[in-house]
């Protein structure tokens, strides 16, 4: 209906990346994240828009309207200094944020600690590259998951890039527009892993598709106009892409 650039998930078990299978061993060797923070991935939570209990990603895939996710690197100020961690649940309902901290245990902090105690790391903008995932923020503050199909550099800085949506939709975003953040490594890893999703994954040849779309001729090849949608900036200034 054009209402957003995600749809409804596929049946689990369908469709599928290119690159298949790998073990989550491997990937914990590969990246240094505990065990534990991957199982934390697959637990699955009640969600406002879902029916039955389901893995968090599957509500971030569908478009959400807070930062908050499970997998969101953090860190939580504590006696004697900051902790490492990530967010362990989906955002509560009373505005606290519960944590998972990389030398074991859980923390919960109030709503009205959360801007004191709680730093939300992220990378930095020039980690933006081919084939990455993104959240990128849409009218109605609902951000939905892209990949970055083209960068802008200047002078070694990127300065804007170009995400494609599932439905075909895209957007330029804008490096200073603080609507958008990159998806950790692991998170976009892990979601491939499980296989639901015919478009996601990084892979060469997901990126080199989102390439040559890019780089068309046709303003359809392109994703033309996102349907009608708005995107908007964090000044909130709202235009169409």
């Amino acid at each position: 209906d054009g209402s957003s650039p995600a749809k409804k998930p596929e049946t689990p078990g369908k469709g599928g990346g290119s690159q298949g299978a790998k073990s989550t061993a491997s990937q914990e060797e590969k990246s240094g994240w505990p065990a534990a923070w991957y199982k934390l991935l697959d637990k699955k939570f009640k969600s406002e828009d879902s029916d039955s209990n389901e893995a968090d990603f599957l509500r971030v895939m569908r478009g959400i309207s807070s930062r908050i996710y499970v997998g969101r690197p953090v860190q939580v100020k504590e006696e004697g200094g900051w902790s490492s961690g990530i967010v362990c649940a989906p955002p509560n309902s009373d505005g606290s944020v519960s944590v998972l901290l990389e030398k074991g245990g859980e923390i919960t902090v109030e709503s009205g600690d959360v801007d004191s105690k709680i730093r939300f790391q992220g990378e930095g903008a020039n980690n933006v590259e081919v084939g990455r995932h993104v959240l990128v923020m849409f009218e109605g503050d609902i951000f939905y998951v892209g990949v970055v199909a083209s960068v802008q550099k200047e002078k070694q800085v990127v300065k804007r890039f170009v995400v494609f949506f599932e439905h075909g939709d895209r957007a330029e975003v804008e490096t200073s527009d603080e609507s958008f953040e990159l998806l950790p490594q692991e998170w976009s890893e892990h979601v491939q892993r499980k296989g639901k999703w015919r478009w996601w994954g990084y892979n060469k040849d997901r990126s080199q598709r989102a390439v040559e779309a890019e780089a068309g001729p046709d303003d359809e090849a392109k994703g033309g106009k996102a349907e009608g949608k708005e995107r908007k900036r964090q000044a909130g200034e709202e235009t169409n892409v």
